[in-house]
């Protein structure tokens, strides 16, 4: 069977307040790396061979943690960095609402149809998040590995495995450090949430 484990990054302090940060340079907050000390401690029985970590700084400070406790190698994938956020990179919510009050209304009603300068939209990235996953899949001989990413590209992940709406991606709680299990059995993939 071939299991791929994802989780999100520790907290950081932009997301106590709540600010878009895309892919800024920031590293995780104390609670932040608490919380990395913790996953790896709930994946020690699993036995992970690998950890596959996005290059922003709070995901890799997290895979580091996690790997130097389960003595697992990291390998670094650019396509597991955030979403390219274009304007809206470093601002708070509040911030958006208010600068692009309609494209910010659509964002949460209709997210699918938002398309900005300079910004992903959720098709292009659900297409950049699917194609690494199964890149990984295809390439591993060694399961299970760990995935290190962020919010954006497991919303997108958990959306298409269970066959959701893309406008529900708003909706969808992911909380910081929070891991889920992708497994393929029969090659009929299945998602879970395990924390």
């Amino acid at each position: 069977m071939v299991e791929i484990y994802i989780a999100r990054h520790g907290l950081t302090e932009s997301n106590k307040k709540k600010i878009y940060m895309g892919r800024s340079e920031e590293g995780l907050s104390q609670e932040g790396a608490v919380q990395a000390k913790n996953l790896a401690r709930s994946l020690h029985a699993i036995g992970i061979k690998r950890i596959y970590s996005s290059p922003i700084r709070r995901a890799l400070e997290t895979a580091q943690i996690v790997g130097t406790i389960l003595k697992a190698p990291i390998e670094i994938e650019e396509d597991f960095k955030e979403m390219e956020l274009g304007s809206w990179a470093g601002l708070a919510e509040e911030e958006v609402s208010r600068k692009f009050p309609d494209d910010y209304r659509l964002w949460n009603t209709r997210p699918v149809d938002l398309v900005l300068p300079n910004r992903e939209t959720l098709g292009e990235l659900k297409s950049r998040i699917l194609r690494t996953i199964l890149k990984i899949k295809g390439k591993d001989s060694e399961f299970p590995v760990l995935v290190i990413t962020h919010v954006a590209l497991i919303r997108c992940l958990l959306i298409h495995f269970e066959g959701l709406d893309m406008n529900l991606y708003r909706t969808i709680e992911i909380p910081n450090a929070s891991l889920f299990g992708l497994q393929w059995d029969d090659s009929q993939p299945h998602m879970s949430r395990f924390l």
